[in-house]
């Protein structure tokens, strides 16, 4: 299992959101120690795309998740977020939201998922998933904070870590040719060479075989 910051090899933090909010973002908000000192990692998911914000703060590349501390800023209502002029977060949708009362006081918040483009906006996830909590409704004297937990999943229309990753690319996961042995390719080339004394049906079906098939 790879290693969490802040955690003894072995154990894995899966906290829920009620326990993200409580433990973690309101104890941020009031600048008070969290549940596990360590956890968070303090650094802007918006400073840099999320393989190198990994790399940036240590992590290799066996860890899949990390919950970072990030500054609360105006684009967390922007569907479209730009990341370090190397792709963009854009929003999904808005998972779940409520409120907690905490010694008096009312916190209400939002959790919101968000998948990572590479390159231009919408260009197809790559895999790369952030859950993004934020307290909407807070006391004046609280920080402007927000917890995003990044993770890289087995999904994505372009899954793959880093972009010149292998785990997939545009070619993978485009629509495969029919591959087929020289031999029959050959046969088959050799056939439309007579095209002008067969019927039109027959050289139209030539033409697609012509350029369509690939030699193995």
């Amino acid at each position: 299992m790879a290693a969490v910051p802040g955690l003894t090899g072995g154990f894995k933090f899966t906290p829920d959101d009620d326990e993200v909010i409580e433990l973690y973002l309101v104890p941020s908000l009031r600048r008070q120690p969290t549940a596990l000192a360590g956890i968070l990692i303090d650094a802007d998911p918006l400073s840099a795309p999320p393989w190198k914000l990994f790399s940036n703060n240590g992590l290799d590349d066996d860890v899949k998740e990390a919950y970072f501390l990030a500054p609360g800023d105006a684009t967390k209502n922007r569907k479209v977020r730009v990341c370090a002029n190397a792709g963009t977060w854009v929003t999904q949708k808005l998972e779940k939201s409520g409120e907690v009362r905490i010694d008096g006081e009312t916190f209400a918040w939002q959790k919101h998922r968000l998948n990572f483009h590479y390159g231009k906006a919408k260009s197809g996830s790559m895999g790369w998933v952030m859950h993004e909590y934020s307290v909407v409704a807070a006391p004046q004297d609280c920080a402007s904070l927000k917890i995003c937990h990044i993770s890289f999943t087995g999904h994505g229309q372009k899954r793959k870590r880093t972009p010149n990753g292998s785990d997939c690319d545009g070619a993978a996961n485009s629509p495969r040719r029919r591959l087929l042995p020289r031999q029959a390719l050959r046969m088959i080339l050799l056939k439309c060479t007579t095209m002008r004394r067969l019927p039109g049906p027959m050289k139209s079906l030539c033409r697609r075989r012509h350029t369509s098939l690939r030699i193995q």
